[in-house]
Parts: structure tokens; sequence; C-alpha cells
């Protein structure tokens, strides 16, 4: 199994909390805050192969989290809104890139998170 370089082998209890309040978001407004979409995205890829909470964030969540993002039009967010968009996008890839390896090298069957990779390459999306 590859692992990502990470100085913890477990996330924080402050990662848990984010990953706990967007979960919240989601399921309760279908709403995720910009710069929690980032951070949980960005924390999700440093745990994905070593922590089953970061897998099960990224299997559960991470679809809608870009879904809502995908949705945002450029010409009506700011700056920091775009930027926020475009690292979460870069993240997601990133997230499905080393859960492909992964599920290769493991032989473990499908890749749940495929399907985010299509929606970040809809054309009749936004961004």
């Amino acid at each position: 199994m590859t692992m990502m370089a990470n100085s913890q082998q477990v996330p924080s209890q402050r990662t848990l909390a984010l990953w706990n309040e967007v979960a919240n978001g989601i399921d309760k407004n279908q709403t995720v805050v910009w710069k929690n979409a980032v951070d949980s995205l960005n924390e999700a890829s440093r745990y994905l192969l070593i922590s089953q909470d970061a897998r099960i964030f990224v299997e559960t969540y991470m679809k809608p989290v870009i879904s809502i993002l995908l949705e945002q039009q450029p010409h009506k967010i700011g700056q920091m809104e775009r930027n926020c968009v475009e690292e979460s996008l870069k993240l997601a890839v990133i997230i499905v890139t080393e859960d492909l390896k992964f599920k290769e090298q493991q032989e473990a069957g499908e890749c749940r998170t495929l399907e985010v990779l299509a929606m970040v390459f809809n054309r009749k999306k936004m961004f």
C-alpha cells in the first residue's frame, strides 16, 4: 500500500471537526463554506490512503461538495470564491488519481470517487 507523506498517522481533531462541519452543511442545507471546501478536500487528500475517516468523507461528501461548487457562475462570484472552486477541483482530481492508483495496486475493486472526475470535466458546467 502506498502512503502519502504525512507527519501524522491519523487526522487531527480539527480535521475531523472540519469534515463533520462540511458533512452537516451538505446533509442539512446542501451548502458548503468556500474555504471549508478547499480545506476539507486538502485534508482528505493527505489522509485518504491511511484513514478510514478520510475515505468515508471522500466517498460520501466529495461529490456533493464538487457539485455545489460547479453550479456557481464565475461572473457572479468574487476572485476568492473562484480561487476556492479552482483549488477544490484540483484537489478532487488529485484525490481521484490517488484513489485509482490505490485501487489498482490493491485490486480493491470499484473506484467510488471516479464519478467526481466526470463531473469536473463536464462541459456543461461553468468551471
